[in-house]
């Protein structure tokens, strides 16, 4: 169990009992949300995936955000999810093969027959993207340039790039989404309420928490009819949009990861949010809305594949030449097409094109000019170093390396390592090795 926000409700990972989560990339940033511990651990190499669960994005932002690969499946195809709109389990994960494997080993038996393979061949295929917000908000210059990066990519593979514009009025789906949300609010309370005896308070929780409980009270006769209204139609232009474009492009987030001192709502909203029991239900319901368009702004482009219940991923294609952080591109597709996705997103990475943490090369520091230690001497073994020569001038005697340290050498491989084709490795594998000239590996070539 890592770091998430309470009841998962937005789009940055922070809590009041642990704080805010940062991302490896920068710690100073957010890794994003819900599923934002579970990136960071994933981004930073502490494990090759991890679980996450996605009802807004929250699968799909971390990823963006933290330069991993984040796919939503189709609602209800994956072992113990259901079928109503609601979130999706999944995981966050470092490479295709590893995203395919999970699928397909998490997929419902009774549900695979409905999963069609991928097209053998996709050139030709019409691809829609736009990098317009639904909601109207700005869009970064960065998300810009990794959708147009992806555009000239898959024309240089064969597709058909069409600029369209989504059929789906995203103000409206928010405010769906929105009064959705309530149910979280409400469900809060009951937690609260069974150990406490008593309703929840404006201090005991995060400031939505409390919104959204209060506008639970209040939600008028209709709002379930207006909610499967909404849906249905939805669904309706989705299905009709993808009969024309199979394929939906847009950045994954609008913006790079925000600062941790950025904060999930604006001040002047938490005053208003604390009494907005006093407002009538379409009052609190735009309150609602009003407070969280700041987070909502660098994140307008995931809530539509689950409101549609279709697939959507998120690739690591891109980072910012100018703050060096990462922005995803999603794809999203018709439903049950998740395989689609997964052979789109094997087209980005056997190009080269994944943009991950692990493949950043840091600066090298120069190399001392290696010298023979004297045994068992603290400042001689804190100074050596280890030089492997590639010169073809005449040999010279070998340099031995002084492994005496009092720190154990431990070194981990985020791929498949054959120790026989790394002598140097093998050498040091079971001895103890200054931790200053080799702190860890972290990727060895198969």
């Amino acid at each position: 169990m890592t770091n998430y926000p309470e009841m998962g409700l937005i789009n940055v990972t922070t809590s009041k009992l642990y704080g805010a989560a940062s991302n490896p990339w920068n710690k100073n940033d957010n890794p994003g949300g819900s599923s934002g511990g579970a990136a960071a651990s994933a981004a930073d190499g502490m494990v090759p995936l991890a679980g996450g669960n996605d009802a807004g994005g929250s699968i799909r932002i971390p990823a963006s955000w933290t330069g991993l690969i984040g796919l939503k499946p189709t609602q209800g195809i994956i072992t113990g999810d259901g079928s109503s709109i609601g979130a999706v389990n999944f995981a966050e994960t470092k490479t295709m093969q590893d995203t395919n494997s999970l699928f397909e080993s998490m997929l419902n038996p009774s549900k695979a027959s409905q999963v069609p393979a991928a097209p053998t061949d996709l050139k030709g295929m019409t691809i829609a993207y736009t990098t317009k917000s639904p909601v109207g908000t700005p869009v970064s210059d960065d998300a810009v340039q990794a959708v147009q990066n992806a555009v000239s990519f898959l024309k240089s593979q064969g597709f058909n790039m069409v600029e369209v514009d989504s059929p789906v009025d995203g103000v409206k789906l928010m405010q769906t989404y929105f009064m959705s949300a309530t149910s979280s609010g409400s469900t809060a309370n009951f937690l609260i309420n069974q150990k406490t005896k008593s309703n929840m308070t404006f201090d005991q929780v995060s400031p939505v928490t409390w919104a959204l409980y209060q506008a639970s009270l209040k939600l008028p006769a209709n709002a379930r009819t207006t909610y499967t209204n909404e849906l249905a139609l939805i669904d309706q232009q989705m299905t009709a949009f993808h009969q024309k474009y199979p394929l939906y492009l847009t950045p994954t987030t609008a913006t790079t990861a925000p600062s941790n001192d950025d904060p999930a709502f604006l001040p002047e909203y938490v005053d208003q949010l604390k009494n907005i029991g006093s407002l009538d239900s379409p009052q609190q319901l735009q309150l609602i809305y009003d407070a969280w368009l700041h987070g909502l702004t660098k994140t307008p482009f995931t809530q539509l594949a689950n409101f549609a219940g279709e697939p959507a991923i998120s690739l690591p294609t891109y980072v910012s030449p100018s703050s060096g952080m990462p922005l995803g591109i999603q794809l999203e597709a018709g439903k049950n097409q998740d395989r689609l996705l997964l052979k789109m997103g094997d087209l980005f990475e056997s190009h080269g094109l994944f943009k991950e943490l692990s493949h950043q090369t840091p600066t090298p520091t120069p190399t001392p000019t290696p010298v023979n230690p004297t045994p068992n001497t603290p400042s001689s073994s804190s100074s050596s170093a280890i030089s492997v020569s590639t010169s073809s001038s005449t040999p010279k005697s070998p340099v031995t390396p002084n492994y005496a340290s009092t720190q154990p050498f431990i070194a981990y491989t985020l791929k498949k390592v054959y120790l026989y084709n790394q002598p140097t490795l093998l050498k040091m594998v079971g001895l103890r090795f200054i931790a200053k000239h080799l702190a860890r590996i972290d990727q060895c070539s198969k």
